[in-house]
């Protein structure tokens, strides 16, 4: 459970600290855990929300770039405002990227735009970023961030929900459905696809988002509904 050692008025150093454990008690029951926290951490629990970043690990894992998931959790932070301002500089230096990234053109092509392509993938927020300059250098950069309605959890979420057993994309191997269970599968197959290789083609049918079959039909559908209004 660890143990913590926590500041006494503020002041945390060797005459002024006290360790306590998260849990005052764990008790297992049935299948059911229960526990309790030590009041003294009381004053550090009370509005934790406002005091860190919150990231759910369905976005992080994915990423796979440790640039990208430090950018999330940096805009994460303050998406409340809609837009998080720095430094270069000092961003370079939170991101602790090495010496052959601190050029800004690389950092800008390795963790700027590689950052927007994974947060538009697998996160629930977007950004787009302002370069602020101080004569011909990029000095500044202040980051816009908006929720994203695109995000992969989302769109799988609304696959399972309203598009079951419905074609999603044509393949070689034939026609992919979504079934009951929110399991990709072909058509033609009673089999769903291993979940290793669903993991991989839900990425690719995100990817393809504005090819799908089934948004194909919706389009379809749109545009003959404002036909009919338009008549």
């Amino acid at each position: 459970m660890g143990i913590y050692l926590l500041p006494v008025d503020g002041k945390l150093d060797s005459k002024n600290w006290v360790a306590i454990s998260w849990f005052k008690h764990v008790e297992y029951k049935e299948g059911n855990i229960s526990c309790s926290f030590d009041k003294r951490l009381k004053p550090y629990l009370i509005g934790i929300n406002n005091r860190f970043s919150k990231g759910s690990l369905s976005v992080l894992l994915p990423m796979r770039s440790r640039y990208s998931k430090e950018i999330y959790m940096l805009l994460a932070y303050d998406a409340f405002r809609g837009f998080y301002e720095v430094e270069v500089e000092s961003l370079m230096k939170k991101l602790k990227v090495p010496k052959s990234m601190l050029v800004y053109a690389d950092f800008k092509r390795k963790v700027l735009l590689q950052a927007q392509k994974d947060l538009d993938k697998f996160s629930d927020i977007i950004f787009t970023f302002e370069e602020i300059k101080k004569g011909r250098r990029v000095h500044r950069l202040k980051f816009n961030i908006k929720r994203n309605l695109n995000d992969l959890t989302m769109f799988i979420k609304v696959i399972r929900e309203l598009y079951v057993n419905k074609p999603l994309i044509k393949t070689s191997d034939g026609i992919i459905q979504c079934s009951t269970k929110g399991n990709l599968y072909f058509k033609n197959s009673v089999e769903e696809i291993h979940p290793k290789k669903a993991k991989l083609l839900w990425e690719k049918l995100h990817e393809n988002r504005d090819r799908l079959l089934v948004f194909e039909e919706s389009r379809k559908e749109l545009l003959a509904t404002i036909e009919r209004l338009g008549g």
